[in-house]
């Protein structure tokens, strides 16, 4: 799910896609804190790009954005520490992001970054798909389906997953508005909770091959509640359906909005319309 785009003696270069959640229902607080999920994710174009070379000294990590931490709280690093963890000495990387997915959005950059890390460091040292799998659930609930990428139906944390058929290749219209929104804060605000139907349904139609419908099933349930603390997000999402989206939600617990289209005209369009609620990319599911 990685594309790697060069690879020499002592470095690689690979692309770390975003994902968007096509569906993603809340069924209820776990006792461990966290909260069972029902989604559907999936993949896009939209990547960073990393660079992983192997160097003397110590691990180094350098970031074009000036907003992603650097230290050891990055998701990176600590996929670095995962992997010396397993093979029982120090993994000497310097690792160059090259940040393309917007942080605080939903999209999943973080959690992308590490699973990327994890496969190109776990080829090299031969770990298992097995062992890979087990390291990425405890770097975090979205790192998991990186490893996998394509579509998946997450239940749990929405770190079980089952593969699913591509969804259909899309236009997409991303924007992320002038703000973020912590996923702590967006979980804290969630009073009911929901039976995952819309799930169950999306990812029958794809098992199916029946996509004519496939859109009448987008839900996130984290709307209802952020919208009234965010009348942007409602607003942007209006804008998109009332200018012929054909689907148009928040992804993830935001704060990015996506909007899927029947063409890359209609696209870049669309994307002209929003460009002033916040930053805005065109790219495919």
């Amino acid at each position: 799910m990685f594309l790697r785009k060069q690879e020499q003696e002592n470095t690689v270069k690979v692309f770390s896609p975003a994902k968007i959640n096509l569906t993603l229902e809340i069924l209820g607080k776990r006792p461990d804190g966290y909260h069972d999920l029902f989604t559907i994710f999936k993949t896009i174009q939209l990547a960073d790009e990393l660079t992983i070379n192997w160097i003397s000294g110590e691990r180094r990590l350098h970031c074009s954005h000036s907003e992603v931490p650097l230290g050891e709280e990055n998701l990176i690093l600590k996929a670095v520490r995962a992997i010396e963890k397993g093979v029982g000495f120090p993994v000497p990387v310097e690792i160059f992001l090259e940040k393309k997915i917007p942080i605080g959005a939903g999209l999943g950059g973080g959690s992308s970054n590490a699973a990327a890390v994890l496969r190109i460091l776990g080829e090299k040292y031969h770990f298992s798909e097995e062992k890979l799998n087990s390291l990425s659930a405890e770097l975090g609930a979205d790192v998991p389906f990186f490893l996998q990428g394509g579509t998946a139906f997450g239940r749990g944390k929405g770190d079980e997953l089952e593969p699913l058929p591509s969804f259909p290749s899309f236009p997409l219209v991303l924007i992320k508005p002038h703000f973020s929104i912590s996923t702590a804060f967006a979980y804290r605000q969630i009073r009911s909770y929901t039976y995952g139907e819309n799930s169950l349904k999306l990812s029958q139609s794809l098992k199916q091959g029946e996509f004519q419908d496939l859109f009448r099933y987008f839900v996130n349930d984290f709307e209802p509640h952020l919208f009234p603390l965010y009348p942007q997000l409602e607003q942007i999402k209006n804008l998109f359906m009332e200018n012929g989206a054909l689907a148009a939600q928040v992804s993830g617990s935001g704060s990015a909005l996506f909007a899927v289209v029947s063409d890359e005209k209609h696209a870049l369009n669309l994307a002209e319309k929003v460009k002033d609620f916040g930053e805005v990319w065109v790219t495919r599911t």
